[in-house]
C-alpha cells in the first residue's frame, strides 16, 4: 500500500477500500502532501538536536539517542548514535530509505555518538564538497547502509 501511494503525486485520485460501521466501502480520495512541519521536533532546537539550517538542507531531523529512546526501539540502552525524529518525504535521504526512528551510528565511515559528532562529520563532508553521504543505520535491531546525495 505505502509503495503504491508513494509512487503517486499530490493531486492524484486513488480508490481506497475502508471499513465503516463493519461494512466495507470504496471511497475516492485526492492525495495531498505531508507538511514539512508535521513532525513535533521539526525546526525546534533543544539540547541534543541539530540546528534548523542543517535539518532543512538534509531534509531530516535528528536528536541524541538516549537510553530511554534506545529501549523503545529495542536497542541496547548503551547504544550510541542519533535518532531520526522527522524526515521530509521529498528528501534524497527519504528516497534512499532513511526513515523516522532510524538510528544513525556512522556517517562516511566515521562513528557518530551524538548530534555534535554528526554535525562535525557533515560539516567536513560539505567542506570537501562530497556529493554522496553514506550512513550506517540501525533499524529494528538490524544494521544497514543508506547512501544519498547532498
Amino acid at each position: 500500500f505505502r509503495t503504491d501511494i508513494a509512487s503517486k503525486k499530490p493531486g492524484d485520485e486513488v480508490e481506497l477500500g475502508v471499513l465503516r460501521d463493519g461494512e466495507e466501502i470504496d471511497i475516492t480520495v485526492t492525495l495531498g502532501e505531508l507538511p514539512e512541519n508535521l513532525s513535533a521536533s521539526f525546526g525546534q532546537q533543544e539540547e541534543g538536536q541539530q540546528d534548523e539550517s542543517l535539518a532543512e538542507s538534509l531534509g531530516f531531523n535528528i536528536q541524541n539517542l538516549t537510553p530511554r529512546i534506545a529501549e523503545q526501539l529495542n536497542l541496547d540502552p548503551d547504544q550510541n548514535g542519533v535518532v531520526v525524529t522527522g524526515i521530509s518525504q521529498r528528501s534524497n535521504a527519504y528516497r534512499q530509505g532513511l526513515r523516522e526512528g532510524d538510528v544513525i551510528t556512522s556517517v562516511a565511515k566515521e562513528q557518530v555518538e551524538n548530534v555534535e559528532d554528526f554535525k562535525q562529520v557533515m560539516s567536513e563532508l560539505v567542506e570537501q564538497e562530497d556529493q554522496v553521504v553514506l550512513l550506517r543505520v540501525l533499524r529494528g535491531g538490524s544494521g544497514l547502509f543508506i547512501a544519498f546525495e547532498l
